[in-house]
Parts: C-alpha cells; sequence; structure tokens
C-alpha cells in the first residue's frame, strides 16, 4: 500500500512538474515567434521602402533565431510529435531564409564595388579584364530586384507557418 502511494504521489508531482514545464516553454517560444515576426515585418517594409535589406534588421533577426536555435532541444515539451516537427523545420526556414537574404544583399554590394573598379580599370587600360559578373550597375540591381522579390515571397510563407505555428500553441 505505501509503495503504491509512493507511486501515486511521484507521478502527480512528475506532471505538475512536466506540465509547469510545458506552459513555460510554450510561453517562451510564442513570445520569441512574435519577436521574430515583428522583426520579419520590418525588414520587409524597410526593403519596400528602400530597395535594400538593413544589416541590423538582419543581424537581430539572426541573434533572434539563434536564441531559438538554443531552444529546439526542448521542443520535447510540446504536446506532439507534430508540434515538435513544425518548431524545428520554422526555425530551420528562418536560418535559411536569413543566410540567403544576407547572402543577397553581400553580392549586391561586393559586386558593386566591383563595377565601380572595373570601369576605373578600363579608363585606364582598354586591355582590363572586368572583374564583376554585371556589366553595369543596372544589371545588378536588376539581379537584386529579382531576387529579393523571390525572398519576399518565401518571406511570406514563412510568416504564414510562423502566424500558424503561434496559434497551434494556444
Amino acid at each position: 500500500m505505501t509503495f503504491l502511494a509512493t507511486f501515486l504521489i511521484e507521478w502527480l508531482k512528475n506532471r505538475n512538474i512536466k506540465s509547469t514545464k510545458t506552459k513555460n516553454f510554450k510561453l517562451l517560444i510564442k513570445q520569441e515567434l512574435q519577436a521574430i515576426d515583428k522583426i520579419f515585418e520590418k525588414l520587409k517594409t524597410v526593403l519596400e521602402y528602400k530597395s535594400y535589406y538593413d544589416y541590423s534588421i538582419l543581424d537581430s533577426l539572426i541573434k533572434n533565431i539563434g536564441v531559438l536555435e538554443n531552444y529546439k532541444k526542448d521542443a520535447i515539451y510540446l504536446n506532439n510529435s507534430s508540434q515538435q516537427e513544425d518548431l524545428i523545420d520554422l526555425i530551420l526556414d528562418m536560418s535559411n531564409y536569413i543566410h540567403s537574404v544576407k547572402s543577397i544583399q553581400d553580392l549586391f554590394y561586393g559586386e558593386a564595388r566591383k563595377i565601380d573598379s572595373d570601369m576605373d580599370e578600363t579608363k585606364k587600360n582598354k586591355a582590363y579584364k572586368a572583374t564583376s559578373i554585371f556589366k553595369n550597375h543596372e544589371e545588378n540591381m536588376d539581379t537584386f530586384q529579382k531576387r529579393s522579390m523571390e525572398k519576399t515571397i518565401d518571406l511570406i510563407e514563412i510568416k504564414r507557418k510562423l502566424d500558424e505555428f503561434i496559434k497551434s500553441l494556444d
């Protein structure tokens, strides 16, 4: 009888601890995802109005997604394996998105510098071989705009998944 009572008390205690950890984990994840959602909105707005990705916003997203990466191991506190997989997939999608956007922005600025250098060198030496993959700034800008439009479409999909996941935590 004592064994049964001890077992029951331990089971209830462990269940209560897991329930508390689950609630706390969901709250932390939800707050972090909502913060990331707001930062994504800022990134999109800056791109629409200024036609470039702001590095400080990208760095902020990288930091926040890094925090989420640390929470991946605690995904076991979510109610079902589907939610666990959705969280891990969402973190991966956001991380891949940020790194591809950063590379697009870096390529744009790097090629702009090469185009300027190529123009200066071509004036001095007609036999100079251009180092940029683009002929001029317009071609570079067109490519950047096309790629950033593709990334905007990707962002819309990520934000949809993000909203769905946040709702699933309620």
